[in-house]
């Protein structure tokens, strides 16, 4: 009895000391990868900022070329180019920048009451050279009576900018992108604002499709190296719709099939007199 009491007391020990040396090595780890993310974050505010740096005064200076009618047509379009291009290179810095944010939730939102349809023209409208030259239909269903929420107007126009410029990037020439909105009600003291946005584009494989909110998800090295682009925008527009109590979803039957982007905000509380 005496010796097995000894043997368990032994075994007892070893397996604290063991217990002891694995705490050790995950502090450690854990320590390493602290200052990792440390010296990552600190990389990606320093590119952040070496990027916006050159990229305004090339913004400001193509956009006052733009309106030079002493150059050709020819060489207008092809500042209208250049002008496009840093305005995607500018985004895809404030992306990274808004990634950062909120990856340590300092995300900050200035919100109001507006009204979502007169955002989503908006942000439609600054897509109309790209929608001309793809030749795309563009069909709005706005069928919402009451589309006003509390939200951060900048941001809220961030998402639905990202949304148009996916279906608008992934539809092919002569497709279809329809932008609809309607008031769900989930019970008698709930009514949300729906917002869709379908296209006929390339569509989303079932494999990439539960990972399309992920940061840096573009689907196949293909993709990535047809269309461009760092797989940031649809990550942001989550955490973003999020933020504001609402939901963003991704649908696609698959390859050539099209996609369905749907938003979903709760509406603002209604005022004296509003039906």
């Amino acid at each position: 009895m005496i010796s097995e009491r000894s043997r368990l007391r032994k075994a007892l020990a070893t397996s604290e000391e063991r217990l002891r040396a694995t705490l050790s090595e995950l502090n450690a780890a854990r320590r390493e990868i602290s200052d990792a993310t440390v010296i990552k974050d600190r990389f990606l505010a320093s590119l952040v900022h070496e990027l916006r740096v050159p990229l305004t005064p090339m913004l400001l200076t193509a956009q006052i070329l733009e309106e030079d009618f002493s150059l050709s047509p020819e060489q207008r379009q092809h500042v209208t180019t250049i002008r496009r291009n840093v305005e995607l290179e500018s985004r895809l810095v404030s992306d990274l920048l808004d990634l950062a944010r909120i990856s340590h939730g300092k995300l900050e939102l200035m919100i109001a009451e507006i009204e979502v349809d007169r955002k989503l023209r908006e942000a439609l409208a600054g897509f109309d050279a790209q929608i001309r030259e793809k030749k795309l239909a563009v069909v709005l269903r706005l069928q919402a009576a009451d589309h006003r929420v509390c939200a951060d107007p900048l941001r809220l126009q961030q998402v639905f900018w990202n949304l148009f410029h996916n279906a608008i990037k992934f539809t092919p020439t002569d497709g279809r992108i329809m932008v609809r909105s309607e008031i769900r009600s989930e019970d008698a003291g709930s009514r949300r604002l729906f917002v869709e946005v379908a296209d006929t584009g390339i569509g989303i494989e079932p494999d990439v499709l539960p990972f399309i909110f992920h940061p840096f998800e573009q689907g196949s090295r293909d993709m990535t190296l047809k269309f461009g682009g760092l797989g940031l925008g649809l990550a942001v527009s989550k955490s973003l719709v999020e933020a504001h109590g609402g939901t963003l979803t991704a649908w696609s039957e698959g390859r050539g099939q099209g996609s369905i982007f749907t938003l979903e905000l709760p509406l603002a509380a209604p005022t004296l007199g509003s039906v």
